[in-house]
């Protein structure tokens, strides 16, 4: 019998910074609470914690603490790793850092980070890409990651602090506006932990993911990189929000679930938006429980929430199937009260304002809670499905159909293989999934008919059903937006990693395969996105896989901000595309790929589209990634644009 799963904690926090950097309130009260939660209501987990408080918390201590106290961790384990304190941001060198958009690295301030000399201010600082190693050499152990920052402009693991100029008095402030402050001064190459271990060289030529990979964990932060963390009662907000829904869930909810029942408790009164993501390939880990504890989640299950500037709202909107016409919706409370009727007063991009009529109801719910509810149609385009009657008895017909009429939102049955998306079969004992008209299947064959495989059947269209709403989705009421504000570059890497643009027709790329290094059939591309519109817009792309995967982070996080100009490289510059095996053994004309770019003009969050890759036929591992007056237009607008990468079988004659 397996151990239990042990969690290992490194919690810092710095309130008393010494000269020049101002001082801090709050950030150790902040990891005290977290301990007591961790000690209280983690017990099972035995949880090892070490505590790193002021000056206790230096560059070296901290890097001590991943190395030799979270490294303890074993595969089934967890590893948290909270910081409060503040950030700031260093001149990078561009040539080594060449995919910094503004030529800054993101620092955390440890104690010793910043000190006042006679030559002027001299720094130790904890830079974002030293963070990023000290994961991906934490990741080797396969446990559970997370990282927690309440800070400010935490969403890229910074809270940020203005450092005096030479001639200015030291301020005292928490909060600053703008991430362009002044940086400090660019270190030399050996002041990076890794200098001994890891080539300038390769960092010049190299996509940083090759050098420096992602180590998987979840990123929890309490703002995006341009907000500020607000304080309430001498604690961080999103520190007593997190703790207080852990404590009223007992900590059976997910990362995602967490993350956007803080957000819209939250975010409009305080201006304030909590991040939560998953770094690496695994990201269906979003919707696992907190530390890694088992949670199920329904497809269209929504969170119910109460903010005091929008009243009661819903965490689904248009792009996840909402209709703008909706007029009522019918709350499911999956925690076990009753159903009742809420009003739709307005289905925005990405949520709902609901108003609630009924007194009696009114009375029942907590605005302190969230709710979990169940919306149907949502996250669905409705499949088409054909059951094939000359192979499929007449009791297994039977049993199929009262399946699928049970989810009759995401799969409807019809009578004709000519009208049907897909159809379902039986040959040898396997239960087949395979297009109207074909008979090769689009996943692996589920063998043996068993009464469970069936379910088992219906979770496969399900997840199909989910795969071909991503990748259908739009707008079909744009009004900002006559084209696309976003200018998308193809380009093909070569062996040597010199560049050749690709050409996109209409909306289909044809990618021809070569050759790698490896000796395998492949491509490696880059994608390079530009904002021209003439604000600040929101942007995501997201990966669907032939497999049926749908990955929302190809840009590092979900949902990216670009300012007008400003660039940013998909998946850290470097794009690789494989033959699978499956493509080959059942003589598949052409692989493909599909890239769904989502632009708007205000914040969005797609990653609940994401899910995992279904098991495909023949293959036992799956392939990832690595004049007259205007008409009045709605300022909050967004659009989507879909591109089908076509890459032919190179052996099929």
């Amino acid at each position: 019998m397996s151990e239990t799963p042990r969690l290992y904690a490194l919690l810092v926090a710095i309130d008393d910074y010494p000269a020049p950097v101002p001082p801090l309130g709050g950030c150790v009260n902040d990891i005290r609470k977290v301990k007591a939660y961790l000690e209280e209501a983690q017990q099972k987990m035995q949880p090892d914690i070490l505590v790193l408080e002021d000056a206790a918390a230096t560059k070296a201590a901290i890097v001590s603490g991943f190395r030799e106290h979270l490294a303890k961790v074993r595969a089934e384990d967890t590893a948290l790793f909270y910081f409060a304190g503040h950030g700031t941001q260093e001149e990078a060198d561009p040539e080594l850092w060449p995919f910094e958009s503004d030529q800054k690295l993101e620092c955390i301030v440890n104690y010793d980070g910043v000190s006042q000399t006679e030559n002027g201010l001299q720094t130790n600082l904890l830079a974002d890409k030293e963070l990023r190693y000290l994961l991906h050499e934490l990741a080797k152990t396969e446990a559970h990651i997370v990282t927690i920052f309440d800070c400010c402009h935490s969403g890229s693991n910074s809270r940020k602090v203005e450092l005096p100029k030479a001639d200015e008095g030291v301020k005292s402030r928490r909060y600053v506006t703008s991430r362009l402050t002044t940086a400090v001064s660019r270190r030399s190459w050996e002041q990076f932990l890794f200098s001994d271990i890891i080539r300038q060289e390769d960092l010049r030529q190299l996509p940083l993911s090759r050098v420096i990979p992602a180590g998987q964990h979840i990123h929890m932060s309490a703002c995006r990189s341009d907000q500020q963390a607000y304080e309430v009662n001498g604690g961080g907000l999103f520190t007593s929000t997190l703790l207080d829904l852990l404590r009223d869930s007992k900590g059976e909810m997910s990362y995602f679930d967490l993350r956007n029942r803080i957000r819209y408790m939250i975010k409009s009164e305080y201006k304030q938006t909590p991040e939560v993501y998953v770094q690496g390939n695994e990201s269906y880990e979003l919707f696992s429980g907190f530390l890694g504890e088992a949670v199920e989640r329904q497809l269209n299950e929504a969170n119910f929430v109460y903010n005091k500037k929008e009243g009661w709202i819903l965490d689904m909107g248009a792009m996840h199937g909402l209709s703008p016409d909706l007029k009522a919706i019918e709350i499911q409370d999956a925690e076990g009260g009753a159903p009742f009727q809420a009003k739709v007063q307005s289905v925005k991009m990405s949520y709902t304002r609901l108003l609630i009529q009924d007194p009696e109801v009114m009375t029942r719910l907590d605005q302190r809670k969230s709710y979990r509810v169940l919306v149907p149609g949502a996250l669905a385009q409705p499949l088409r499905i054909y059951h094939d009657s000359e192979t499929v008895n007449a009791d297994w017909q039977a049993l199929l159909q009262i399946t699928l009429k049970e989810t009759s939102d995401r799969l409807m049955l019809v009578t004709s293989e000519q009208a049907a998306d897909y159809v379902v079969r039986i040959m040898a004992d396997q239960y087949l999934i395979t297009q109207a008209g074909d008979t090769v299947p689009v996943v692996k064959p589920i063998e043996g008919l068993l009464e469970r495989n069936v379910r088992l059947l219906v979770t496969y269209l399900h997840h199909m059903s989910k795969w071909t709403f991503v990748r259908d989705l739009h707008n079909p009421n744009v009004k900002l937006f006559k084209t696309s504000p976003l200018e998308i570059e193809f380009s093909q890497i070569g062996d040597d990693l010199s560049l050749r643009p690709l050409e996109l027709k209409g909306e289909e790329l044809l990618l021809q395969y070569r050759k790698l290094l490896t000796g395998e059939w492949g491509n490696k591309i880059r994608i390079k996105i530009t904002n021209r519109h003439d604000s600040r817009v929101y942007c995501s792309l997201i990966y669907l896989s032939q497999e049926f995967q749908v990955y929302s982070g190809m840009l590092g996080e979900p949902t990216i901000f670009l300012e007008p100009g400003e660039s940013v490289l998909a998946y850290e510059g470097e794009i690789e595309l494989t033959l699978p095996h499956y493509i080959t053994a059942l003589q598949l004309p052409n692989s493909f790929v599909w890239l769904k770019f989502i632009v708007s003009t205000s914040e969005f969050d797609p990653a609940v589209f994401d899910q995992e890759a279904l098991p495909m036929p023949n293959e036992e591992t799956l392939r990832s990634i690595k004049l007259h007056p205007l008409p009045k237009i709605d300022p909050a607008d967004w659009t989507t644009q879909l591109v089908q990468i076509r890459m032919p079988n190179p052996e099929l004659r």
